[in-house]
Order: C-alpha cells, then sequence, then structure tokens
C-alpha cells in the first residue's frame, strides 16, 4: 500500500486566514504544481491535525474544499488521494486581493413544477444569514447600519476576486469587478458602454430569451450563431461585427460545454477584430462530475473578455447580486458603472462574509449534491419513462435538463397541455430564430425532491403520449 505522501508548508497563526483556509490552499497549490501526483494518498486527517497541531475539524473542513473542487477524492477505508486535475491550470501568481484577508433568501412561491428559474429555498442557511448580519451590526454599525457603501462594496468586490480565483481560474483584482443587480443591468452595462445604435451583436442559437431583448430593447441589432457539440459556431461570427456574447461553460438551454479549440478561435477573432467577447457564466457552480473547466477569460490572456457571473442561482434570485469582470484596459471605461451601482449596501457586506468565513462554500457543497441527486434522479425517469419519445443528453452540470422531442411532436403542443397540468416545461424552439431548428423541453429541477419529479414526469408522459397520437 503506497504511503502517504508528506506535506511540507507552515501554517501562520498570525494571520487572520482562517487555519483550514491556509492548508486548503498549501495542498491545492502542490497539487496544481506537482509535488503531489494523481495517485499519491494524503495523511489521515487526525494524523495531520496532531503534526499540525491543529483540530480535526480544520482538516476535515480542508479535505472536504479540496474534495468538492475535484483536487482529491475519497477512497472507502482507505483516506483521500491526489486525483487528477485535468486541464486547469491556475496562474502562479495569487492576485493581491486574494492574499488579502479582511476582517433571506427568497421565499419562492408555490412555483409550477419543472419552473427551470426556481429554487429550493428550504435548503438556504437562513440561520447563518441572520446570525451573520447581527455579528456584522454588533461589530461594525457604521458600515451596516448608515451606508458607509464604498466599504460594503470594496469588501464584496475583494471577496469576489477571491470566489472566482478558486472556483472559475480568473486571477483579478476588485479594481475590475462591478457589482451590479442583477445580470441583466451587468449586460446593459456592456451594452451602452461598448456600442451605439445600430451596432450588431453576435449571440448563440438558440439563447437565454432576455439576452436577445436586452439587446434589442437597447436599439441594437442581433446576429445568430449556431450551436453544435462544441459551442457556438466562431466561423458563423458576422463580419461587421466586433461584439459577442456567448455562454462558453453551460450553453444556456442546451447545456453543452464549449471546446477549448472554439474557445481559441473566439479569443483569436477579438484579438484580430479588436472585438470584445462577454461571457455569461450563469451557473458554474453546478458542475456535478468530470474535471475542473475554467472559465473562458481564464484563457483569455490578451484581455478581450468580460465576464459576467451571478450569485442568484447559488442563493436567491431575490438576492439580486451579480458582478462584472472587466479586463484592464477598461476599467476607466466602466469607471462610470462602478460609480452608479445600485445594489443594496447590506447584503453586499453579509455575502462578502459569507465567502471569507467559508459559509458561502459549504452552503454550496451541500446544495450540489442534493441537486446531483434531484437531476440524476430525473434523468432517469425521462430515459425510462419518455426514451420512445426522445432523449436527454446528460452534461453533468446545471439546474436544467433538456428533453429533445422526436420531430414529429410539436414541444409547443406539449408546453400547452403541460401547462393545463400545472406543469411548467417550456419549448425549447421558443429560445430559438428558427422556430423549427430545435424541439424539445427545458425542464428545471433543483426545488423538487425526488417524489415529486417522478409524479412531475408520469403526468408529462401521459402528455406527451396524447401530443405524439395527434401527429399520426
Amino acid at each position: 500500500m503506497k504511503k502517504a505522501h508528506p506535506l511540507i508548508f507552515s501554517l501562520d497563526r498570525s494571520r487572520q486566514q482562517p487555519l483550514f483556509r491556509q492548508l486548503y490552499e498549501a495542498v491545492k497549490e502542490q497539487i496544481t504544481v506537482g509535488t503531489l501526483n494523481e495517485g499519491d494518498p494524503l495523511p489521515a486527517t487526525r494524523t495531520l491535525a496532531v503534526e499540525l497541531g491543529i483540530s480535526r475539524s480544520s482538516v476535515v473542513n480542508a479535505y472536504e474544499q479540496l474534495l468538492t473542487e475535484g483536487y482529491i477524492e475519497g477512497v472507502r477505508g482507505a483516506g483521500y488521494r491526489v486525483q487528477a486535475v485535468g486541464e486547469l491550470k491556475h496562474n502562479a501568481r495569487v492576485p493581491r486581493a486574494a492574499r488579502r484577508e479582511l476582517h433571506p433568501a427568497e421565499a419562492l412561491g408555490e412555483n409550477a413544477l419543472f419552473d427551470a428559474r426556481a429554487l429550493d429555498s428550504a435548503l438556504f442557511p437562513v440561520h447563518q444569514w441572520a446570525k451573520t448580519i447581527s455579528r456584522l451590526c454588533r461589530q461594525e454599525p457604521n458600515t451596516m447600519m448608515f451606508g458607509e457603501a464604498d466599504r460594503a462594496n470594496q469588501l464584496l468586490r475583494q471577496a469576489i476576486a477571491l470566489h472566482v480565483y478558486e472556483w472559475r481560474g480568473i486571477a483579478c483584482e476588485p479594481e475590475q469587478i462591478v457589482i451590479t443587480a442583477g445580470s441583466t443591468e451587468a449586460l446593459e452595462i456592456c451594452i451602452n458602454t461598448l456600442s451605439r445604435d445600430g451596432d450588431i451583436f453576435n449571440i448563440e442559437d438558440p439563447c437565454y430569451s432576455p439576452v436577445r431583448s436586452c439587446i434589442e430593447a437597447n436599439h441594437r441589432r442581433t446576429h445568430r450563431l449556431p450551436v453544435d457539440d462544441d459551442g457556438a459556431q466562431a466561423s458563423a461570427l458576422h463580419p461587421q461585427s466586433r461584439l459577442a456574447i456567448i455562454t462558453p461553460s453551460h450553453q444556456f438551454p442546451l447545456g453543452g460545454t464549449m471546446s477549448v479549440g472554439r474557445r481559441m478561435e473566439f479569443i483569436y477573432w477579438a484579438q484580430k477584430h479588436n472585438g470584445w467577447i462577454i461571457e455569461d457564466d450563469y451557473d458554474s457552480e453546478f458542475r456535478y462530475g468530470g474535471r475542473p473547466i475554467p472559465a473562458l477569460a481564464a484563457f483569455d490572456k490578451i484581455g478581450r473578455t468580460l465576464y459576467i457571473g451571478s450569485f442568484s442561482k447559488l442563493f436567491s434570485s431575490s438576492l439580486r447580486i451579480s458582478y462584472l469582470i472587466l479586463p484592464p484596459q477598461l476599467i476607466a471605461t466602466f469607471r462610470h458603472a462602478q460609480a452608479q451601482a445600485k445594489v443594496s449596501m447590506l447584503p453586499q457586506r453579509v455575502l462578502a462574509e459569507f465567502i471569507f468565513n467559508g459559509e458561502c462554500y459549504k452552503y454550496l457543497r451541500r446544495v450540489r449534491k442534493i441537486y446531483a441527486q434531484r437531476r440524476q434522479h430525473l434523468l432517469n425517469c425521462l430515459r425510462d419513462q419518455l426514451g420512445e419519445f426522445g432523449s436527454v443528453r446528460d452534461h453533468k452540470a446545471g439546474t436544467l435538463l433538456v428533453f429533445h422531442l422526436h420531430r414529429t411532436i410539436s414541444d409547443v403542443r406539449v408546453v400547452e397541455k403541460a401547462r393545463q397540468q400545472q406543469l411548467s416545461v417550456r419549448a425549447l424552439s421558443g429560445f430559438c430564430f428558427d422556430k423549427s431548428a430545435w424541439n424539445g423541453l427545458v425542464m428545471g429541477f433543483v426545488a423538487w425532491d425526488e417524489a415529486v419529479l417522478s409524479a412531475g414526469v408520469a403526468t408529462l408522459k401521459a402528455i406527451v403520449q396524447e401530443v405524439a397520437g395527434e401527429a399520426e
């Protein structure tokens, strides 16, 4: 049996950073630089705790974070060992913001089953959120009670810099981050700053409908980029456009991941045409298997990508905190957007604390495990109950699934009948420029347990059978 690899590093108790975070970062660095190799066993949690003179819970928390991110794997009866990390290589230089340590959930109504916008509000850590508010109000009354919004905004930007570095491989400084009241506001800021009336935006087909509506409402034009197994087709980019909006990590609504080669095509295009790529990374935290995949912005070494991230899918849409990460050369251009932030001060400060103290990651680990179980259950139900009418692809990511119907079965007709049964499936064709290009059902699953999902699929099967019979 292979002997546990010694971990050579020291913990600094004088730092404000929690010991479990220091341990987590030290082990992760040894894995990414190759000091620890695939298959190397790690010391037992009790052994390492004694060697370092820290609590076992600190070691367990560090290992759990590494396990969640795919750096290590648990082996039944044998502890933990290093797992292959694939192509994800963090920049050797940790951004200055990531090194700096600083001192309600939406109560969803009874959303119709399969509503892709719904979240399970019962999973939100209400108690921890309330405790954080109470503690901050005692410790920082000026910030929390009297509206020192600049401090709250700065702290959250520093927290987000840490978050995206660890989860998405993006190295950035707080000055590059703009906090916005939702992804739509972030998109509007990009549209109005980078373009003028009549300019053309390349967007995916199919795509998130509000993206197209937002562009057209701001008097810009859209040009479709068909989507294949490698993602949006860069070969279809409009020759007179220098702007593209894409979802490379998890295409909406189809769910696929853009290949590395296709990502580089977009970056080369932006460099050649002095263009800009707007990356919408709306639910990147929810990946349930496979190798870690960095954001396109992490691939882009020439600074042509603007990155939009959101906490809406992680916590709640009512929290309405999203963020825009700018290339360094655009900071001055977007300075007006930073000054006109519309996000309330209090949730910014609480969210920053949630990230810094590890509550955000603890919550994410918990809900991702639950969502993975629900997703797998829905996949199994669709394949077992509806397999004769179509197929579903497993992209191992996201908060929705697409069931692709046979061409003879109208997705619009199924949706019409499903709504009569209080099922909120959506027609895939409705997300397309060409309504005949795709045919299927877009279904959310994260807000319901397995029993409810099973009942919903049974009802949906009867509806699909009825529509299929009409087509004969």
